[in-house]
């Protein structure tokens, strides 16, 4: 396929940042609250999980002693009943979502497969939308493997979580708000969250690490993090937006994503002096 200004290509994680633009304007305009727990700016129907691991520790004694840090609580003979010194109180944040600090981690030995639907069928290579409420049923119910703010963690399953938390409390769906917020005023409109049937002829072709041709798999649940489509001529609407001077709340919203939030210490192999940002590196 000849690649024109129209082309549609499938922007993989680079998705994020039209998430994070979305992210930081709600919060300019007062929706949202980037520091507050996530499970008080929520529906209840979604639970925001807890970090469970508490350290105690244990004291050994020879008599019955009563620490001031609990009177009337005895501490006697060889044991103890032990003294909380950690516990899961740090909650989770938009912040720490969008910068990889939720504690989120993978599941053991899913190699991925927490991205597709319970009917996935790969004998029939069937790869049917994992949807929106799929997504945040699993959020509900994922453990932490880190305290919130403790360590860096790349999660784009958590950056799918916090595109879809974004519409909790709206009738839109995430397609319908990003569009409406973001793509609309920077005049992207060849940029979506799905493509219809005729763009289909329009999309780039996808080839695996073999060199066999892919098709296009349009993850439902997944677009707020590697889900958008759009064509280099809507791209370069939005890199001259960005770099331009607005008065407007998307503008402002954009430039503060790129300003560093976190650097990494002590960072990654091969990634020293990486700071992270809402969405940017």
């Amino acid at each position: 396929l000849k690649v024109e200004p129209t082309t549609y290509f499938g922007l993989g994680e680079v998705s994020q940042i039209f998430t994070h633009a979305l992210m930081m304007k709600m919060e300019l305009e007062g929706q949202i609250d980037l520091y507050r727990p996530l499970a008080e700016q929520v529906t209840p129907r979604v639970t925001v999980p807890l970090f469970s691991r508490m350290t105690y520790e244990f004291l050994q004694a020879s008599e019955i002693r009563h620490p001031k840090e609990y009177p009337g609580v005895p501490i006697w003979g060889g044991f103890s009943c032990g003294k909380v010194i950690d516990t899961p109180l740090v909650p989770i944040t938009y912040c720490r979502l969008a910068t990889h600090f939720a504690g989120l981690c993978p599941q053991p030995g899913s190699k991925g497969r927490w991205l597709l639907s319970k009917k996935y069928r790969p004998d029939k290579r069937q790869f049917p939308l994992i949807s929106s409420e799929e997504i945040l049923t699993q959020f509900s119910s994922r453990e932490l493997c880190a305290k919130p703010g403790e360590s860096f963690q790349y999660s784009d399953w958590g950056i799918a979580v916090l595109g879809q938390l974004l519409t909790v409390n709206s009738t839109l769906s995430y397609g319908q708000m990003v569009k409406e917020e973001v793509f609309d005023p920077i005049n992207m409109q060849h940029t979506h969250a799905k493509l219809e049937e005729d763009e289909l002829y329009d999309l780039a072709q996808g080839y695996s690490l073999k060199g066999k041709k892919q098709a296009p798999i349009f993850w439902e649940g997944m677009v707020p993090s590697m889900g958008i489509y759009s064509t280099p001529q809507d791209m370069m609407h939005f890199l001259q937006y960005a770099s331009r001077s607005h008065s407007s709340i998307l503008h402002h919203a954009i430039r503060n994503t790129q300003a560093p939030e976190v650097k990494l210490s002590p960072a990654p192999k091969d990634w020293e002096g990486l700071e992270v940002g809402y969405g940017w590196w």
